[in-house]
């Protein structure tokens, strides 16, 4: 991909991100924030729960990729403008928002359906039976799965203690974008 069309794509979400804002916060002026670098998928939730805390809003990064805060009641637009400002300064590597090819995506089930399978079977966590590779394909659209008709983490522990098996048993494979 061309570097104008990755551009292209960081300009799209930056408006998507903006228009978003506006939507939430239509007599809130729109806080002005520059873009600093962009971040890998791995890399995203801490930095930008790194940047919530230090514009005042206490967040950390979540073992399966999320990142975890508390907003007040009444802290709402605090919060969506600390928000703003984090996602505008250190936003996702446009290549991430590229849709998966044929190739990518046969990779990717290939992986979920025998080397995480078998690290979560190895981890005592039960997983459901996957889809067909047809299936799992034509259930994919541009913007990622349309439906998640399948997912491996199903049975994964939703407390700390099971929490650990994102680092022990990855999502996605190493190389999928690249």
């Amino acid at each position: 991909m061309t570097a104008a069309a990755l551009q292209e794509l960081a300009d799209q979400a930056q408006t998507a991100l903006r228009d978003g804002f506006v939507a939430s916060y239509p007599d809130v002026a729109v806080p002005t924030a520059t873009r600093e670098r962009f971040v890998s998928l791995e890399e995203l939730p801490p930095v930008i729960a790194a940047c919530l805390t230090e514009a005042g809003v206490p967040a950390s990064a979540t073992a399966d990729g999320g990142i975890e805060t508390f907003v007040a009641k009444g802290d709402e637009e605090r919060h969506a403008i600390a928000d703003y400002v984090c996602n505008t300064r250190f936003p996702s590597d446009p290549t991430n928002s590229v849709p998966l090819n044929e190739s990518q995506l046969t990779y990717l089930y290939e992986y979920q359906t025998t080397v995480l399978m078998r690290c979560l079977e190895a981890a005592h966590v039960p997983v459901d039976p996957p889809p067909t590779l047809g299936s799992f394909m034509g259930n994919y659209t541009g913007q990622g799965p349309a439906t998640v008709a399948w997912q491996p983490y199903a049975h994964v522990d939703p407390g700390p203690l099971g929490q650990g098996i994102y680092k022990q048993c990855p999502q996605t494979p190493e190389h999928l974008y690249g």
